[in-house]
């Protein structure tokens, strides 16, 4: 069993930042951090071992290694991470379940994700066409208001409610 490779999934997992992406943003350095304490801690498997899962060489890790130790002093959001995914690594290990069941969860947690990101996704699209069909009712509105203002100027009072009625039937038959 790949040890590694099911302790990457699960920080992968859990931090919703994929440690084997060849970016240096921070919030996927900070995952990959995560991954190297703790494989470091638990597994004790060389830095280049460590490094390879994640397709990084010995020396990014040990750089890796030395940087964790002042974030989880100085920094309160990497250490609330940090312990985020210790806490749950230690219940896996402790129910015995990291075999191949963590895999399976995380395939499993993984397909519930990638759902809920599609169903978001379709949210958004939906919102968006929502938005642009408001934003041209709103120019329909102000053509209208407009419209509206330039009839209380020049029309005479008696006459506004059959210029109204008329302007109404006008703009519901172009349906703007």
């Amino acid at each position: 069993m790949n040890h590694l490779r099911l302790l990457a999934d699960m920080v992968t997992n859990i931090t919703q930042f994929d440690i084997r992406l060849k970016t240096r943003r921070r919030e996927y350095v900070e995952a990959r951090y995560i991954y190297y304490k703790i494989a470091k801690d638990t597994y004790h498997y060389s830095l280049s071992r460590i490094g390879e899962e994640v397709n990084r060489d010995h020396a990014t890790v040990m750089h890796g290694l030395r940087n964790v130790e002042g974030w989880l002093s100085s920094d309160k959001m990497f250490r609330d991470k940090y312990e985020r995914v210790v806490k749950y690594f230690k219940e896996k290990i402790e129910s015995g379940h990291m075999t191949t069941e963590i895999a399976d969860d995380i395939i499993a947690d993984n397909a519930i994700l990638k759902s809920e990101n599609e169903m978001l996704s379709d949210k958004v699209s939906s919102l968006s066409l929502q938005l642009k069909l408001i934003e041209r009712q709103a120019e329909n509105y102000e053509l209208f208001h407009n419209v509206l203002e330039r009839m209380k100027q020049q029309v005479p009072v008696s006459k506004i409610s059959i210029f109204e009625e008329k302007l109404n039937r006008f703009m519901n038959g172009l349906q703007l």
